[in-house]
């Protein structure tokens, strides 16, 4: 993801050192994103296309996707306590 609106660039090669494996049922196993990470893409894809937003006139699909981006943050924040656990006894 590459915004240059906010100036900032995400290295997908982020993906490969913060990823996991997670169940999808049935024992079968996927690599996804680990959970700050996630929450960090979401958030940076939030902003990107509510400024992207601005300067075009037919926004209803970016609308779209910034609901589906805050959406996705608000119920990928209600693990946060998952995160602390994990990162809290290092400090």
């Amino acid at each position: 993801m590459n915004s240059n609106m906010m100036g900032v660039t995400v290295d997908w090669n982020w993906v490969y050192d913060a990823e996991h494996y997670s169940s999808i049922g049935n024992n079968v196993f996927i690599k996804v994103p680990k959970l700050e990470l996630l929450i960090t893409l979401k958030i940076i894809g939030c902003i990107s296309r509510n400024r992207k937003s601005r300067l075009v006139t037919d926004q209803r699909y970016l609308r779209s996707k910034i609901w589906k981006d805050c959406h996705d943050i608000g119920n990928l924040t209600t693990h946060l306590a998952q995160i602390e656990k994990n990162y809290l006894h290092i400090f």
